[in-house]
């Protein structure tokens, strides 16, 4: 859904969709129109493996990545982008993501969305907050909060 607002305001957007159905239904809303959409099979991580995704029929917002699996896991930094804005929402899974683009953090320092909504990140034996403590740890700022969305902005001298 964000993929629908973010295409007018960018030039480029790219999204990662690891649940097929929901790649099925990307497809089918999500159009071009002027913008470079670039969509994903994968879901994000530390490293490359292999994971399974529990969904919730009727919500593709209730998905998360649920152990072993069969659905490819990539990291940020296997992928040629220079993003200057990340939305990031992988329910709890969102610090994992992180540490897989660290590099490309670093030499982009893209401003950064990343939903750290109560209980989730407990799933994955993280703190509630530690991807935004791990972004703070990178020389990143936080500017806002709304709604468990932490908006973050790496800091200029």
């Amino acid at each position: 859904m964000w993929s629908v607002s973010l295409k007018e305001a960018f030039t480029e957007v790219h999204a990662f969709e690891p649940i097929a159905a929901h790649r099925e239904c990307f497809e089918k809303n999500v159009h071009p129109d002027g913008c470079r959409v670039i969509l994903y099979p994968y879901a994000l991580g530390e490293k490359d493996t292999f994971c399974s995704m529990h969904t919730t029929d009727g919500s593709s917002g209730d998905s998360w990545v649920k152990g072993d699996g069969d659905i490819p896991v990539r990291r940020l930094d296997d992928f040629d982008i220079n993003p200057d804005f990340i939305k990031l929402d992988c329910e709890g899974y969102e610090y994992f993501a992180l540490k897989g683009g660290e590099e490309m953090l670093k030499r982009c320092r893209p401003t950064i969305i990343v939903e750290q909504k109560p209980g989730k990140a407990q799933h994955f034996g993280l703190q509630e907050t530690q991807a935004v403590t791990y972004l703070e740890s990178l020389g990143w700022k936080l500017k806002d909060t709304i709604s468990g969305d932490y908006i973050l902005a790496f800091k200029t001298p």
